[in-house]
């Protein structure tokens, strides 16, 4: 749904009650504030080919140092026996056969382009543009609001219900038709779509999907 969730408050009732905590974070980087000291997850899934921008290939996965024995990757070799480096479950873990690390190597590149480039005011910018949407798109559409229209629920993202009853149909006439790309997909027995916006959109974009939006509802 990209929802913004109270992980950090989940993950400490969780860890009062014994239950391990997995998080997949995979929309955080670069979308909301990350700080995975505090969070204290058990194990945290994050991809940087998001709101970072960098290339697919650059998700990271953090597991507890305590916990970290207990996790076997899915790929092996001959070289499991040799020597290892001082974090046998690094080695484990980043060993892929012939292994290309390009997307890996961008990232630092890809941390200096936001920070040289004012990428707070981007994002706000973005999340401002995602609620007002938000709210003329619920003009157009008739149905339930997932949540409140607020800062505190919805960063860049936004998933709407609706009440169409075929979604692949719905997603392949936004793009053969009117050439928009936005995720669609089943949520419980409801079709949600997902409106999305970065430093690449504007206004234009939203006013073109209100009014494709406008002829299909």
């Amino acid at each position: 749904t990209g929802l913004i969730l109270p992980v950090d408050a989940i993950c400490k009732k969780a860890k009062e009650a014994g239950i391990m905590t997995i998080v997949d974070g995979a929309h955080v980087p670069a979308h909301i504030p990350l700080n995975i000291a505090e969070m204290d997850p058990d194990v945290y899934v994050g991809a940087c080919h998001k709101w970072l921008s960098a290339p697919k290939g650059s998700s990271f996965l953090y597991v507890k140092k305590s916990l970290q024995e207990t996790i076997e990757p899915l790929i092996i070799s001959w070289g499991s026996e040799v020597d290892r480096s001082p974090s046998p479950f690094i080695y484990e873990s980043q060993y892929q056969g012939t292994w290309d690390p390009s997307a890996f190597l961008t990232v630092p590149a890809a941390i200096q382009f936001q920070q040289e480039h004012d990428w707070n005011s981007v994002r706000e910018k973005s999340r401002i543009l995602n609620r007002e949407t938000r709210d003329r798109i619920y003009e157009i559409i008739d149905s339930e609001s997932i949540c409140p229209n607020t800062e505190e629920w919805l960063g860049q993202m936004a998933s709407i219900i609706t009440n169409i009853e075929n979604g692949l149909d719905f997603k392949r006439r936004l793009m053969d038709e009117y050439k928009i790309e936005i995720p669609v997909f089943p949520w419980g027995d409801k079709i949600l779509f997902r409106t999305s916006f970065n430093a690449y959109n504007d206004e234009n974009d939203a006013d073109r999907l209100i009014e494709v939006l406008g002829k299909l509802f």
